[in-house]
């Protein structure tokens, strides 16, 4: 929401000879928040305290007021997309993308490289003492506290809650009674176990002096988000039951919204299970007093239960409402019995859709914070997307378990992260994942009736396909590629997990390893590295130019695979360069002795096809062997390995 702002501060900075700076190290919050630094920016921001946390991300603020602002911009949302280490109280260095999403502003770490760094801790800035009136939806003040640690209401020591809606928020209002008053909608933000931002909401009703948080924006409305119940509701909790799920056969997890008094919730009369199976015990975790761990007799596997949870009490002293319930499924959970379906022709939606599963199973993949997961056998149905952040660094082969409520995105189930379930554990690497060799006419690049749905998601390898291109263009579309084994095709998507080095040339053959994805109502292959490992070159098309690289890297650094390659003759490279620059190109030997310096000049923008003779400086033929080539420029360094026959 900076965009008039950041126009009427231009003008301002023009008034007064100033100018909108570049980021640069330690920028400001209220520059930040001001538009002083346009959105787009990668920013370093040090010595900025924490002031709350949420499962995907924290609030920031300035300790130090500013001498014309005050606590006014002073503070903003980092945004991490995962489980992190940072707690209220840190003082940290922060860098991340400036972004606005839906016109909230904030630090995206996921974007440029972002990072943060922990030096020490700080005192929270108190909250700023406003009125409601000043930073609810029409407040003049709203925008300005965006971000920052408020209280309310400073005019007003009587405050009522309002019924909570279908999306866990409720309004705080100055009076009682519906339709008067003054009233800020209140959030329950993204919730970090253990941590901040998780508490209940109280009853309707309910009465209070005060309320603090942070201020915060999301769906078209200023929102009050407190991190606790005591602290900034300035009265206990009820415990409400956020969540219930399997983390073994006869292991049933409860979680609270608040902290849990250890007597009651650790007596096993308090839960009952609507199959009939047993409670046998209940341990609260000793350093997160919202979970429980129930202990029960054995339960199958993938059966629908349901918890009923009566007498616990808060930590402080307060009874939750009587027979809270959460349904999901006992056990572990095959992801075939999620995946499978009878005629995926009429429908491909999952039978457990919107249910709560706890599936177990070897990482096959990984994309940024999430991750692709098949059952030990690797059959058909057997292969899934996980939605659920990782804790921790994660690797091909690793034994996970996750918990999440099933969905379908764009026609592709999925397991997604749902609060009140944080379950995600790593055992380690169990073996290599199995890779399912399959042919294109049971992965068909378009198919009415689904036929490549038993794959999705899972491992595959077609092998000894030829590579052509999509609808008759001479290049690929989207980096998508057609893998032919005629009379049927294939889809190949080297932009689909990781940008892969592999630049195809029709005529191509190859063994292609990856996850069968399904979008845009096809199914593609996307290998998950680069060339010689998940892509096996069989044949290298002589008849393809390396010129015909993908239009869609413009403005990025590229070195090609040179072309042919291996070859005997001649063989030709095309690098890229996003500016003008100094450039060397040198060709070298296994034992890093440099062969032939084929450039060492400054070359241009754009594209630039060099060819090499396959000779040394001197002229004569270099031995059939491996060797490399390497691009060095303003200190940037890119190589590739070639192949040179007899």
């Amino acid at each position: 929401m900076k965009l008039r702002l950041t126009a009427l501060l231009l003008g301002i900075c023009a008034a007064s000879g100033m100018s909108a700076r570049p980021a640069a190290a330690d920028t400001s919050i209220f520059d930040i928040q001001l538009g002083v630094v346009t959105p787009g920016s990668f920013v370093q921001c040090d010595n900025v305290v924490v002031t709350g946390v949420g499962k995907f991300g924290y609030f920031i603020q300035e300790p130090t007021p500013d001498p014309t602002y005050q606590r006014q911009w002073s503070g903003v949302w980092v945004f991490t997309n995962t489980n992190h280490t940072v707690h209220k109280g840190d003082l940290v260095n922060v860098s991340g993308t400036i972004e606005e999403f839906f016109d909230f502003t904030e630090l995206n770490m996921t974007v440029g490289g972002g990072s943060t760094e922990v030096i020490g801790s700080a005192t929270i800035p108190t909250p700023v003492n406003l009125r409601i009136s000043d930073i609810n939806d029409t407040g003049a003040l709203a925008e300005a506290y965006e971000g920052v640690l408020v209280r309310v209401d400073v005019a007003d020591p009587s405050l009522f809650s309002r019924q909570a809606d279908a999306f866990n928020e409720w309004y705080l209002s100055t009076t009682a009674t519906i339709g008067t008053g003054d009233s800020l909608l209140v959030d329950n933000y993204s919730a970090k176990p253990g941590d901040d931002f998780e508490y209940d909401i109280p009853t309707a009703g309910t009465q209070f002096s005060f309320a603090q948080g942070v201020l915060t924006y999301s769906f078209g409305k200023y929102k009050l988000a407190p991190r606790d119940c005591e602290n900034d509701l300035g009265a206990p909790c009820k415990p409400t039951l956020k969540g219930a799920y399997a983390t073994a056969t006869n292991k049933v997890r409860v979680q609270f919204g608040v902290g849990v008094q250890e007597a009651s919730s650790e007596d096993a009369n308090n839960y009952e299970l609507a199959s009939g199976f047993l409670v046998l015990s209940a341990q609260r975790d000793d350093a997160n007093h919202k979970m429980v761990t129930l202990t029960t007799e054995p339960l199958p596997n993938g059966a629908p239960d349901q918890v009923i949870v009566n007498n616990v009490q808060s930590e402080g002293g307060l009874t939750g409402n009587p027979n809270q319930t959460r349904n999901f499924r006992s056990g572990i959970t095959p992801i075939q019995q999620i995946q499978f379906v009878t005629n995926p022709a009429v429908s491909d939606v999952s039978p457990l859709l919107n249910e709560v599963v706890t599936i177990q199973g070897k990482l096959t993949a990984t994309e940024s914070n999430f991750y692709y997961l098949q059952d030990a056998d690797g059959g058909t149905w057997d292969g899934i997307y996980s939605r659920v952040a990782r804790t921790g660094d994660i690797n091909v082969g690793d034994q996970v378990q996750v918990t999440g409520q099933v969905t379908e995105f764009n026609g592709a189930t999925q397991i997604a992260y749902l609060a009140g379930h944080d379950n995600f554990t790593n055992a380690g690497f169990g073996g290599n994942p199995v890779v399912q060799t399959v042919t294109a006419a049971q992965i068909k690049y378009r198919s009415t009736n689904k036929v490549a749905e038993p794959y999705e998601y899972s491992l595959v390898k077609i092998a000894n396909a030829t590579v052509d291109s999509l609808a008759g263009t001479p290049g690929p579309v989207f980096r998508e590629w057609l893998l032919k084994q005629l009379p049927d095709t294939a889809g190949c998507d080297l932009n689909g997990i990781s940008n892969v080095s592999y630049d195809p040339c029709i005529g191509d053959r190859v063994d292609m390893t990856g996850i069968l994805r399904y979008s845009f109502s096809q199914y593609r292959i996307a290998p998950r590295t680069s060339r010689g490992n998940d892509i096996l070159l069989l044949f290298d098309s002589p008849n393809c130019s390396p010129t015909a690289v993908d239009p869609s890297l413009d403005g990025e650094w590229l070195l090609s695979q040179n072309r042919p390659n291996p070859f005997t003759g001649s063989t030709q490279i095309v690098l890229r360069l996003p500016s003008a620059a100094p450039v060397t190109l040198e060709v070298i030997d296994v034992g890093g002795r440099v062969v032939r310096r084929l450039t060492d000049a400054t070359l241009t923008a754009g594209s630039h096809l060099i060819n090499w003779d396959g000779t040394r400086e001197d002229g004569t033929r270099v031995a059939a062997g491996t060797y490399f080539y390497r691009l060095q420029s303003n200190g940037k360094e890119l190589s590739r390995k070639l192949m040179v026959l007899r």
